[in-house]
């Protein structure tokens, strides 16, 4: 539960909103992923390294297909685990980032730190929204601008998996957190009010109601994360 409270706090600052207007915008279409290809892609060691090697890198020549097959085929590989994520001084990395003016040794914890946690995890878009801010608060705007493209095309990918007005047309997440920075990408007007689990495998994430939006809410596929821990806990 902290670490989703985290989640939803953290994705308020840097996200701009003329930024993920522009990726919004740029999905074209969206269906459901394609599993069973994906999962033929990801059981093969030597194409999905390649594919996350281009990712890692930035790759601008990767298609929403292979970024698709990246960030879902994660799912299958021995790293995945959603739960019980490890951390290297999350609670001394959290605290600065909610200085008004870290140091630039301050900075440097935090992306020692962040770096660390995206070596096993290079989806954690809580650490990535970390590397940006510091990465920004060094005024090193290149380092910054690379990973917000990163963090611009998971969210991209998400995107295109559906429009998350219901459970038959939800987006697909392999981590809970990457709801909330979603919805922040989406809009940084709308608040969250709350999330209810719609079974089998759906989070509804309501939206509270004021002027500047007419949206009731969004619906995420969680299955991924959910067989993953009904793997690892449900013996």
């Amino acid at each position: 539960m902290k670490r989703l409270i985290t989640s939803l706090i953290i994705f308020i600052v840097l996200i701009g909103w003329s930024a993920s207007a522009q990726v919004v915008d740029s999905v074209s279409t969206s269906k459901a992923p394609d599993m069973n290809k994906i999962q033929q892609v990801a059981k093969s060691k030597n194409k999905y390294n390649k594919l996350m090697a281009r990712y890692l890198e930035n790759d601008p020549t990767l298609t929403l297909e292979e970024y698709q097959q990246i960030y879902y085929g994660f799912i299958f590989q021995e790293e995945y685990n959603p739960y019980n994520k490890p951390s290297f001084k999350d609670d001394l990395v959290t605290s600065l980032y909610y200085k008004e003016n870290p140091t630039r040794r301050q900075c440097d914890i935090i992306i020692e730190c962040a770096e660390k946690s995206l070596e096993v995890d290079p989806f954690n878009l809580e650490q990535i929204n970390y590397l940006i801010y510091a990465y920004r608060a060094q005024n090193k705007i290149n380092l910054a601008n690379f990973w917000q493209t990163r963090l611009n095309n998971v969210l991209r990918t998400i995107l295109s998996t559906g429009n998350g007005k219901s459970p038959e047309d939800a987006w697909h997440v392999i981590d809970i957190g990457h709801e909330y920075a979603l919805v922040e990408f989406i809009n940084d007007n709308y608040i969250i009010d709350r999330s209810e689990f719609i079974a089998p495998h759906f989070d509804h994430i309501i939206i509270k109601q004021n002027s500047a939006n007419s949206t009731n809410g969004f619906f995420f596929n969680i299955k991924y994360s959910i067989d993953n821990y009904n793997k690892r806990f449900s013996k």
